[in-house]
């Protein structure tokens, strides 16, 4: 079969059934067939295999099959992706890390599937969450799970369950998180949660959290992550706090996904959370619309302009990086997903709360948790940040005042050198 039939066949195994008349999975495609390593032969025979994975572990007709046994039989058939490699112990090890490679790309959670330091992610917190002792073979008690298994219970998934133990939370999100970042600043994520009473009170603003504000006040940076489970979480790296939100969320599209284990409400939340975090506000205000013509949009200080400007620079941002990230022999496949331009841009009107968001309720409570913690961390927040009213207009007058002061000490010089 030739590369463009073998995609469209693949597209039809992931769950998109109207490729190629809909393109809207050609970013996931591609990123699937940029996964490819020169090492495993044409990549006409990695899409094979690739499709021949998703079909076995999607297909719901017959009882699930442990990953130890897939691996089994991939090792005794006649695979043309490896058949130069005859030795046994070899065939099994490329085999074993090729087909837990595959279920990374497909998942979307790559990284938790590649061997670093010994081990994978995704087996050592299977055997965590199991109760497993340091001394097992991770991989060896992972593989007796099904793909299913392994997914849930590592916990890497985020799940509606955490939620609904969440620390402290009793009445209101104001008073949970004042008191959550006071006392657990440094153990954000390392917490026991206990039950939630009011779902209706604990709701955000979206125009109090969203990524224009958490930005602006607490000099937090976007990062586009390839794994759909670290979406909206916060991480801490080289001295600033970094966001991880997904890049490609056309591949959650996919109904493949929901055969083992990614759950459809997760994905729902993963797609709603773009238009709370880019599209706050809602519409362009009416100075934004009628200012087109004079490029108000590119220079205005209000925030709906400047939470555009920031949506537009981090689209600007991934374009470039998807560009890089994809170029292969010459020719660029394009792993940029518009359908992230189409969620950004939606007009929506809810708040952050963990009826609308079961599954992400604890990292939202976190991000939440960060803005209220956050200082100035520059001279100019000073007069954006208003939080703390009473903080704010204090600020305000006494820059006022001392600017007063200081133009009149300046025109008392002047007076008196004119006097001379």
């Amino acid at each position: 079969m030739q590369r463009s039939q073998l995609r469209e066949a693949l597209a039809h195994s992931l769950g998109f059934p109207d490729y190629p008349d809909n393109p809207m999975s050609q970013p996931y495609l591609n990123y699937i067939e940029n996964r490819h390593m020169m090492n495993l032969g044409p990549v006409e025979a990695y899409l094979q295999l690739f499709r021949k994975v998703v079909d076995d572990f999607s297909q719901t007709s017959c009882a699930p099959v442990t990953l130890r046994a897939y691996i089994d039989a991939i090792c005794n058939s006649r695979e043309q992706i490896f058949e130069g490699t005859q030795d046994p112990v070899a065939r099994r090890e490329l085999v074993t890390d090729t087909i837990l490679s595959i279920i990374g790309v497909w998942v979307t959670a790559g990284s938790y599937f590649v061997k670093s330091g010994g081990y994978r992610p995704v087996e050592l917190a299977y055997c965590l969450q199991k109760g497993k002792g340091v001394s097992v073979d991770y991989s060896a008690v992972a593989s007796d799970s099904t793909l299913s298994e392994l997914l849930v219970g590592s916990g890497l998934i985020p799940s509606a369950s955490e939620t609904a133990g969440l620390f402290g939370l009793t009445t209101t999100a104001t008073a949970t998180t004042t008191e959550f970042a006071a006392t657990n600043k440094a153990n954000i994520h390392v917490l026991e949660y206990s039950r939630l009473d009011s779902f209706e009170s604990l709701s955000i603003k979206s125009t109090t959290l969203n990524a224009y504000t958490l930005s602006l006040l607490s000099n937090t940076r976007i990062s586009w992550t390839l794994n759909f489970s670290r979406h909206l979480l916060l991480t801490p790296l080289a001295g600033h706090h970094v966001l991880e939100l997904y890049a490609i969320p056309c591949a959650l599209r996919g109904r493949a996904l929901a055969r083992v284990g990614v759950p459809a409400a997760l994905i729902d939340e993963i797609q709603m959370s773009y238009t709370i975090l880019f599209n706050p506000y809602g519409r362009p205000s009416v100075h934004a619309k009628y200012g087109k013509v004079l490029g108000l949009q590119m220079w205005c200080w209000c925030r709906s302009c400047s939470a555009r400007r920031l949506k537009q620079r981090e689209l600007n941002t991934l374009r470039k990086k998807s560009r890089s990230r994809s170029r292969r022999g010459g020719r660029t496949m394009s792993e940029f997903d518009p359908l992230l331009v189409k969620l950004m841009g939606e007009q929506g009107t809810e708040d952050w709360s963990p009826d609308l968001f079961p599954y992400l309720w604890p990292r939202i409570v976190a991000l939440e948790a960060h803005l209220h913690c956050a200082k100035p961390w520059n001279f100019w927040v000073l007069f954006a940040d208003r939080r703390d009213t009473l903080q704010f207009w204090t600020f305000l007058f006494g820059s006022v005042i001392l600017l007063l002061t200081v133009l009149q000490v300046g025109l008392g010089v002047a007076q008196v050198v004119g006097s001379f």
